[in-house]
Order: C-alpha cells, then structure tokens, then sequence
C-alpha cells in the first residue's frame, strides 16, 4: 500500500514534465533579472523614465552623504 501511494505521489508532482524540461535550459540567474528589469520597466512607465532615475540618484547620493560621508568626515 505505501509503495503504491509514493508511486502516485511521484507521478503527480510531475517528473520530467514541461515545465521541468523548460526550466532546465533557462539559467539560475534569469528569472531573477527578469523581475527586476520588469520593476523597473513598470516603475519607470508610470512615473517617467527621468523622474524615476533623477528619483534613484537622490536618494542614493543622500543616503551615502548621510551614512558614511558623515561617519568618514567626524572620525
């Protein structure tokens, strides 16, 4: 009976199905640059490409001028 069940329960999950034939050829790192150029890409379509990165270089530069600029310039 416990034979029986594990082959159904390997059959069901799907070895070698599509999906696992796909996934095989697609690299590690591609889905996760997928999803960060389609945040991007839908950040920067709804506030405008130069809002979005004038956005990103001002809260980059006063975030770097508040943490180590201000610990590098009082020690």
């Amino acid at each position: 009976m416990e034979n029986n069940i594990k082959e159904t329960a390997g059959t069901a999950v799907g070895n070698g199905g599509f999906i696992s034939s796909i996934t095989r050829y697609i690299p590690q790192g591609v889905p996760c640059l997928v999803i960060v150029v389609g945040l991007f890409w839908y950040i920067g379509h709804h506030m405008g490409v130069p809002n979005m990165l004038n956005n990103i270089i001002h809260t980059s530069h006063e975030l770097l001028h508040n943490t180590v600029l201000t610990l590098w310039v009082t020690e």
